[in-house]
């Protein structure tokens, strides 16, 4: 067999850097301060190789080959991907498109700036000193350092045949992160899409009241399917067609037939710990580092300098503080009646359970991350009580007050985040096959359609039915091996609730490709039916062929200049028209949420009950 130099992309390019210690016992714990003296490099570098594979780095034309080729690892073309697909890399630009502008406007304070807060999760702020001599470019938006880590040990090892036998610890100590790893990667992407106070991102109710999106739940396979990924699924991997030991360690391979819902159902449990974990810091008055905990007070000239002012002042604000983390449809809804919530009653919700209930309206955490936890403690064997227990006591907190009472808030949370890392050791260890995961769905869909103690069926708010819906589409699919919409009661259910909220995805893929070929020597874009082709299903061999094979594709990507590319993108008339295709998306999401019916949503339920052959059970 003959061996050339590879490089490999492991895992998604999305907002910034996860703290540095991960609970004890994960697969690939980050230790604090290992990577102190790496440095982060631009995507620029990245776009050298990965722009398009070239020679024989493509698929071998002969089947009965058994040279080992780049693509047979990677596809090589992750940042064409990125760079044209992917909404991370607009991460900047929408700071200064109108929605950003207006930002501006209400909040007085500039959200390009570092000390606003926003450039830790739009442009990898928080990561700019440990960068090297050419810095990182923040109109980069969230680039290839933000997610795979500081580079500047294993850029040029990682293209060696040899980086392959490197174990997923000894690649981490040069810099680069798990992504295989489903809890290493579900902690960075909550550190954005949930928050992260001590890295500096935080979403306030005033960023929200200003025009941020609403944070939509995140399902971790569903949305590392929609970044889109410009990756494989392990099964779909050449290089892992035949696992050895060695591949199986080093790759995360153990259930190669179900990796995408062992990362949901992780997923489920790190979303949870970290929605906890944000209120704990924000409640956290004796925290040192006031700037990164509390932006809100932070605002204007008048704020105070000193630390110790800066945390009594955060602790008089803590009504203002606690709604950046609350559930913002616990006010922010329809008045409808009859509505589902005076059905519902008002708590935290699991399926047959008898949550603590508490004083109605008030508004609590984020509701949604309880939503698929009993799925992962199904598929692990996991008593819920401490679960159970770290909820009831959050919900006692909330009874004491309004927002609840920060110091019994942030001890409740410190005690659910500890029975989150046990639960998460324990799903570790689980071996998940298809007898697990199909007890662990049908037990799932049994606690949702079916009468709990007292007599009730369960009835999610959106968010939470959002959730179901998503590991429904993910655990089908892998039992149906990939097949898609094989169960149509999931395929409507997704629909209905809007789980691929990209309409307009192939619309901003064209107006980005136009971009590209206008920051490259190439003056034709007659590729773009085939580079959207390819998107398609990254996993074909002949339509990456078909697309190599164009010679306008070729010099457009061989020839971009990322400076330019940015340049571009950011001007006026260009981020207007793209803004524009993202608020007509959510507007569908809003009303998505506005006609939900939970009724409906058991409905289909059932169909799924049945289609599973889950009938009468």
């Amino acid at each position: 067999m003959t061996l050339i130099k590879i490089q490999p992309i492991q895992g998604l390019l999305i907002a910034s850097l996860i703290s540095f210690l991960l609970p004890t016992g994960s697969n690939a714990q980050e230790k604090k301060d290992a990577w102190a003296d790496l440095k982060y490099q631009s995507a620029a570098k990245c776009g050298e190789c990965h722009a398009l594979p070239k020679g024989n780095q493509l698929p071998s034309e002969d089947p009965a080959s058994k040279e080992l080729r780049a693509w047979d690892v990677v596809l090589m073309t992750e940042y064409s991907i990125w760079k044209t697909h992917d909404k991370h890399a607009q991460a900047y630009a929408v700071l200064v498109g109108p929605r950003g502008k207006r930002m501006s406007e209400i909040l007085g304070q500039d959200v390009t700036k570092q000390e606003t807060g926003c450039l830790n999760c739009h442009a990898m702020g928080n990561l700019a000193a440990k960068a090297d001599l050419g810095g990182l470019d923040k109109l980069d938006g969230v680039s290839c350092a933000g997610c795979h880590g500081p580079s500047s040990k294993w850029l040029g090892e990682h293209a060696e045949f040899n980086w392959r036998k490197k174990t997923a610890a000894q690649k981490h100590d040069l810099g680069m992160r798990d992504l295989r790893d489903p809890e290493v990667r579900s902690m960075l992407c909550v550190s954005c899409h949930i928050g992260n106070a001590g890295e500096g991102k935080v979403v306030t109710h005033a960023m929200f009241a200003a025009g941020h999106p609403p944070l939509p739940p995140i399902e971790i396979a569903t949305f590392s399917k929609n970044e889109p990924q410009h990756w494989r699924n392990p099964k779909n991997v050449p290089y892992f067609k035949n696992v050895n030991a060695e591949k199986k360690t080093n790759y995360h391979l153990e259930d190669i037939d179900f990796f995408r819902t062992r990362l949901a159902l992780v997923g489920a449990l790190v979303s949870l710990k970290e929605t906890v974990k944000l209120a704990a810091d924000r409640a956290d008055f004796a925290n040192k580092n006031p700037t990164m905990l509390w932006p809100e007070i932070m605002m204007g000239a008048n704020a105070p300098k000193e630390i110790a002012q800066q945390q009594e002042l955060a602790k008089a604000a803590w009504p203002e503080i606690a709604m950046a983390h609350s559930d913002c449809f616990a006010c922010h809804h329809d008045l409808k009646y009859p509505g589902f919530r005076q059905v519902r009653g008002y708590s935290f919700h699991l399926a047959q359970r008898p949550l603590l209930r508490v004083s109605p309206g008030r508004p609590l955490l984020r509701s949604w991350p309880t939503s698929l936890v009993e799925a992962a403690l199904i598929a692990s064997e996991t008593p819920i009580d401490e679960i159970e227990k770290g909820l009831n006591s959050i919900l006692a907190s909330s009874n004491e007050r309004p927002f609840g009472n920060p110091e019994t808030i942030k001890s409740a949370s410190i005690q659910l985040s500890k029975a989150c890392d046990v639960a998460l050791a324990k799903l570790r260890a689980k071996k998940l096959d298809k007898p697990t995961v199909t007890r662990t769905v049908q037990e799932l869909l049994r606690l949702y359609t079916k009468p709990g103690p007292d007599g009730k069926i369960i009835s999610p708010d959106y968010e939470s039915a959002r959730q179901l819906a998503s590991l429904l589409e993910v655990i089908s699919e892998e039992l149906n091996e990939g097949k898609k919409g094989t169960i149509v009661p999931v395929t409507e259910l997704s629909s209905l609730l809007n789980i691929h909220p990209y309409q307009n995805r192939i619309s901003r893929v064209k107006e980005v490709l136009d971009i590209t070929v206008r920051a490259s020597r190439s003056d034709k874009s007659d590729f773009k039916d085939d580079f959207i082709n390819y998107l398609t299903d990254i996993s074909s061999a002949s339509n990456l062929v078909k697309l190599v094979k164009n010679p306008n594709f070729l010099v457009t990507m061989i020839t971009l200049d990322n400076s330019k590319f940015n340049s571009e993108i950011n001007k006026p008339g260009v981020i207007e028209k793209l803004q524009k295709f993202d608020d007509d998306e959510e507007v569908i999401t809003l009303k998505s949420i506005s006609d939900y019916e939970p009724e409906l949503l058991r409905k289909k339920l059932v169909e799924i009950s049945e289609a599973l052959g889950n009938k009468g059970k």
